[in-house]
This record gives C-alpha cells, structure tokens and sequence, in this order.
C-alpha cells in the first residue's frame, strides 16, 4: 500500500508498524524503514495466532534495536498506553528523536529524560488518535486529550532518501497541531548552523536566529538551554491595568495510561468585569465555558499532559483588586498587582498539575 501510493515530488509514504512492549521492556517505538518488505519485529504474540518466523520475536526494546542495527530503519521513542523508556533503551545511530505530542498528550517529561542521559536528541510529535485522521485528529469524548500533533521536517526534495536523511540529522520540529513555520539557525563566527546540528566550537558567543510564522499574533518565544529558560522574548509590553488574564489549567496525574485530569473550574472577580472570554484547547463541544455573571465565570475541561485555557478581557480589574478560582484540583486567591507576564503558579499535585495565571495584552499584533 505505501509503494502503490508513495509519488516523489507530491506525496510521501513511509512503510513502518509501531513496536508495542510494556514499559519495563522499553516501551513503544515507532519503526520506520526506507523501503518495503522489511521485517516486523514483534514485542509478543498476544493476539497473534500465527508461530511462525521465530526469529523476528524481539521481546525487549534491546532486542528490537539490536534486530534494527542491520537495517535502513530510523526508530522514535513513542508515549501511549506503554510509554516508551529511554533510559532502558537508547541507540542514537537508530533513534534520532523522541515524541513529545500526540492526541494522548503532551510528554515534555521525555525530552527532559534525554537531557539528562546526555543524549543529543530531536522532537516529532503525531497524530495516534485512532480515528484515522493523520494531521486533523481531534481527541472527542475519549480517552484522549489533546489535539493530535505535526511534524515539519525540512527537506530540499520530497522523497524517501532527503526524509531519512534529514530525520538523521535531527531537521526537523514539532507542534501540538498548528502549522506553524519556523526557521532557527546558529551562528558563531562567521558559520550558520542548521537545526538540529552538532557543534564544538571553543567561542564563547553564539546569536541565534529566529524566524516564526505562525497561525495567530505571536505571544513569546521561550529560549532554553537543555531544561532550563534562560530567555523569554514578548514583543509587547504591559500597562498598568490587566486588560487580559490567561487561566490555564495543565498537567498530568502520571506517564502511563489515566494520565488524564479532569478539572471543575469556577473564577470570580470582586471588582471590575469580564467583558469577553475566549478558549484555548477547549475541544470538546460539550465542555465550554458558561459566563455566569460580569464577575464570575465557570468551566469544565481535561489536560492529558499539555495546557487547556481561558482568557479573559477585563476592565477596571487592578491593584489590590482579587481573583478567586476554586477548582477540584485546587485554589487560590490573588491580587491583581500579584500577576504578572511572567506568571503566578500553583502546584496542584500529580506528576506536573498545576494552575497559572498570566497577564497579557489586549490585542496581539501581527508583525
């Protein structure tokens, strides 16, 4: 099927399968080979009544891999039921990059596992929704949480030789779904680097170039180094009244499968009013924000990892003036003039729940 259908130039198919051990044996992989009539190596025979080929049993993620150093195959480090460990497993010749999204969430906690093993590793994200709609996958009333992702791979030519190539060298990002374009490169002295690259350099300066076009105003771009933020860049600033506020609900109960919050959400304000709200990662039409009074607002929503949000359009909201936000994940009270851009954020539990609340701008401009 994927050789009947692969056109160079027009529209790529890549021949692969997903590896489905349990955690403790790896964890899921996605496989990719170049061409057709690969093996497929097995994590089990659960459900599969033919005994035959014994040797393309491979019951661990060392196995598989193992089996895969022969083979033009590139391998992913994939978070589903069973969340792939890449501690356990890791071939960097085989493995170029790690999922991060996917319609079961978000997995930054898998990039964070690579930094400290000292891999050099890249990020994909996916759709994995089980709806059978590669690039537009919306979770629905499921199990899933999130809408499903997208790669960009930077290609000079559409055919399996640049993909793979290029999948090697790590040229390649991720969103949670937008297609956004993004050019990043590095320059020292006077050599640009691509992304996704490899440098040893003895200079102690480096000007990072960024070019992002995205599917609405920018807000920020965070900067980091490994895990850490070491800059944030807004191109607008913020006057004395908050004129917007941003309540985001986020996080996850664990990595495995019931990673999914599920969050009651109710805000109230003892001065000014909300004069519009608008959701972010609301995708459930069923679970929609009811603005009850000038004053207060409520909302049912769930986070499998990633963020789901309101904002709020506020006048006369300032100074000592409070916001009250009681949810069943947990609740605070706080002074206008005790948020800030950069944010407030409470800690509500779990693996990484937690609540924030982030001033912005009226309007986001485009540049």
């Amino acid at each position: 099927l994927t050789a009947e259908y692969n056109e160079p130039g027009r529209f790529l198919t890549i021949p692969g399968y997903e590896w489905s051990g349990n955690t403790g044996l790896g964890g899921d992989h996605n496989v990719w080979y170049r061409t057709e009539g690969r093996p497929i190596y097995r994590s089990s025979r659960a459900l599969v009544a033919d005994t035959s080929m014994p040797e393309n049993d491979a019951h661990s993620a060392v196995d598989m891999m193992t089996k895969l150093e022969k083979e033009d195959a590139i391998v992913v480090a994939h978070v589903g039921g069973r969340y792939a460990d890449i501690k356990y497993a890791h071939d960097a010749k085989l493995e170029p990059s790690v999922e991060v999204h996917s319609s079961w969430g978000t997995f930054e906690w898998i990039l964070n596992d690579a930094f400290e093993c000292g891999y050099k590793i890249g990020i994909v994200a996916s759709s994995d929704g089980h709806k059978g709609r590669p690039g537009s996958e919306f979770p629905g009333n499921s199990q899933f949480g999130s809408f499903g992702g997208l790669t960009c791979h930077l290609l000079p030519e559409l055919d399996r030789d640049h993909f793979f190539s290029a999948f090697r060298r790590r040229q390649h990002y991720a969103t949670t779904g937008a297609r956004i374009f993004m050019d990043v490169t590095a320059q020292i002295d006077e050599t640009v680097h691509q992304i996704g690259e490899i440098i040893q350099t003895t200079s102690d300066h480096v000007t990072l170039n960024v070019e992002v076009i995205g599917t609405a105003p920018l807000e920020r771009i965070d900067v980091f180094d490994g895990k850490d933020i070491i800059e944030t860049i807004r191109p607008w600033d913020l006057s004395n009244q908050i004129e917007r506020l941003r309540i985001t609900c986020a996080g996850q109960h664990y990595r495995g499968r019931g990673r999914l919050v599920k969050w009651e959400v109710a805000a109230r304000l003892d001065a000014g009013q909300i004069n519009k709200y608008k959701t972010i990662n609301f995708w459930n039409p069923n679970r929609q924000p009811k603005l009850i009074s000038e004053t207060e607002i409520s909302w049912e929503t769930v986070t499998t990892g990633g963020a789901s949000a309101v904002d709020l359009w506020l006048d006369g909201f300032s100074g000592s003036d409070k916001l009250f936000i009681e949810t069943n994940q947990g609740s605070m009270t706080l002074d206008a003039n005790k948020i800030e851009v950069a944010g407030v954020t409470q800690e509500c539990g779990g693996m990484d729940i937690r609540l924030s609340f982030i001033a912005s701008v009226k309007t986001l401009l485009e540049y």
